[in-house]
């Protein structure tokens, strides 16, 4: 038995996006202006806009967060899972 007192210390997905992600989203026209910059200002300019950058990121996945997290469960069998344990089942 797991030793989590609580579903919300359940870590289901974790990802990270780094300077290289912001890159490749840009017009190619931008990623080559910023690809011409000197490696310290282009470290200076993403550290100046991280911030930004995470709370959109965080924004965008939580304005259809309840459609991703149900197609998700959909591709398991977590309700069966559910309702055979309410009936004295096992995992």
């Amino acid at each position: 038995m797991s030793e989590t007192k609580n579903i919300d210390d359940v870590k289901i997905w974790e990802t990270s996006f780094c300077g290289t992600d912001i890159l490749y989203s840009l017009d190619e026209k931008v990623q080559k202006k910023f690809k011409s910059l000197p490696v310290e200002k282009q470290i200076e300019l993403i550290d100046k806009h991280k911030h930004s950058i995470a709370k959109g990121l965080e924004s965008g996945l939580m304005h259809d967060w309840s459609y991703v997290m149900q197609t998700a469960i959909s591709c398991t069998s977590l309700e069966q899972d559910i309702t055979d344990l309410l009936k004295g089942g096992k995992l």
